[in-house]
């Protein structure tokens, strides 16, 4: 957000309004946010390993006939 209340200062002097520009720039931003979560999220989530422990007949019977 710094870096952001730093651009706007030089686009206020280009005659553009601030507070569009803001608007805009911070959406722009929160949009890139959200992609690099969604990479990050799939990047850790392909890389999940998922193991199983095996039970003994017994106890999956058990198991299976709980209400």
């Amino acid at each position: 957000m710094d870096y952001l209340q730093e651009g706007i200062h030089l686009r206020a002097m280009g005659q553009k309004d601030p507070l569009v520009e803001w608007q805009r720039e911070g959406f722009e931003m929160f949009g890139i946010m959200m992609e690099s979560i969604k990479q990050d999220f799939v990047k850790y989530v392909m890389h999940a390993q998922i193991q199983t422990m095996e039970q003994p007949a017994e106890e999956a019977a058990e198991i299976r006939n709980v209400q």
